[in-house]
């Protein structure tokens, strides 16, 4: 279903990035443990950090599930065989379409990777 190698390499890339952003709020949670309960300094900036973490792995959970959905109605929208070549063409020209706005807005998903 899953066409080329660029493809198959960005889904193991998101999947360990995905698993990795785990581990990193796991190893926070761990660390929050072992601080001073009574330094608030340092208890608000875990809790900061483990905010972030979380928010960061919840994020990317979201967007390989989101990526597996759109890449499923993509192939089911495109390759129906019951549905004129005609209406496929634009059905993809709508997809390349709606493409190009999520490609706009890439920047601002990614600013909270950068806050890391």
């Amino acid at each position: 279903m899953y066409h080329g190698t660029k493809e198959k390499f960005h889904l193991i890339s998101e999947a360990v990035s995905t698993v990795s952003a785990a581990i990193d709020l796991k190893n926070a949670a761990e660390a929050a443990e072992k601080i001073d309960p009574n330094d608030q300094h340092q208890k608000a900036r875990m809790e900061k950090e483990m905010t972030l973490k979380g928010l960061l792995a919840m994020w990317r959970m979201n967007k390989l599930d989101i990526e597996a959905t759109i890449r499923g109605v993509c192939e089911l929208v495109l390759h129906d065989p019951s549905v004129d070549m005609i209406i496929r063409t634009k059905r993809a020209e709508g997809m390349r379409m709606l493409g190009r706005i999520f490609l706009k807005v890439k920047g601002s998903a990614t600013t909270l990777e950068n806050l890391m």
